[in-house]
């Protein structure tokens, strides 16, 4: 008389058991979302709105500015080197604060693929071949190619081919685009678009600890052979350690949805 109950508690402990094997974490209302990623605080920053982290700088000609937007080079002049430019921004000296890695991230519009390696950023103390230890973002050659390069001595083949990391067809000329890259103390180079890996390698070039009085944006220290920008930079954020990717899609998305919202 008691076989049809126990036939029944078996078929309850097997419905029960599927119904615990079907649940998932994504099921149980106590567990959080994935955590929200902040956007990096910078070390220095340029033409943004934090006045806590902005470097002293010497604007250089004659740049359209409207609020935190510089336009550079609309009408060319002489960089001062006897190339097209004369529109760029000069910074202060970058100390020696590299230890912990470097990255860089910037709101850029460039106008045109002709401007013979046309910079986003060189940090130096001159040529490269003369010891400058430069740190460069920018167009390679007259190419849709952004390439980023860090000299750790004076060896030009060396520094342009280990220490170089080239992102092809990451430009799009006439459209603005979060430009960002990473170096870490062991040489890992990274290159990111709108908040996108886009180029890495992992044996590339650390950047070298050492002070800068040379650093400019939208101008090389190349400058008798290099072009200045024709473009616009709108934000320029400096940090001295590694940012993660995570940091530079919430860079990305800071801006776009500022934008989203005018």
């Amino acid at each position: 008389m008691m076989k049809p109950s126990i036939y029944v508690l078996r078929i309850l402990y097997l419905a029960l058991a599927i119904a615990i094997a079907g649940c998932s974490e994504e099921d149980d209302p106590s567990i959080d979302p994935e955590e929200v990623v902040d956007p990096p605080i910078p070390s220095l920053s340029f033409a943004t709105s934090s006045d806590s982290t902005r470097i002293s700088f010497d604007v250089v000609g004659d740049p359209e500015i409207m609020g935190t937007r510089y336009t550079f080079n609309l009408t060319d002049e002489n960089n001062g080197c006897g190339m097209p430019g004369g529109d760029y921004v000069k910074l202060d000296t970058l100390e020696s604060i590299w230890s912990n890695g470097f990255a860089i991230a910037a709101w850029v519009e460039f106008k045109d693929k002709a401007r013979y390696y046309e910079r986003i950023i060189d940090f130096g103390n001159g040529w490269g071949e003369h010891g400058g230890m430069n740190i460069t973002l920018s167009r390679l050659a007259r190419s849709t190619d952004l390439v980023l390069t860090s000299w750790i001595d004076s060896d030009s083949l060396t520094n342009r081919e280990k220490g170089r990391l080239i992102a092809r067809d990451a430009i799009v000329d006439g459209v603005t685009q979060l430009y960002a890259a990473t170096i870490s103390p062991s040489g890992e180079m990274k290159i990111f678009v709108n908040g996108m890996l886009v180029a890495e390698k992992a044996n590339g070039h650390p950047v070298a600890n050492v002070v800068r009085n040379q650093n400019y944006i939208g101008h090389s220290n190349w400058c008798e052979e290099d072009y200045d920008l024709k473009g616009t930079v709108d934000g320029v954020y400096i940090f001295n350690r590694v940012i993660t990717p995570e940091e530079v899609s919430a860079l990305y998305d800071l801006k776009s949805a500022s934008a989203q919202t005018k």
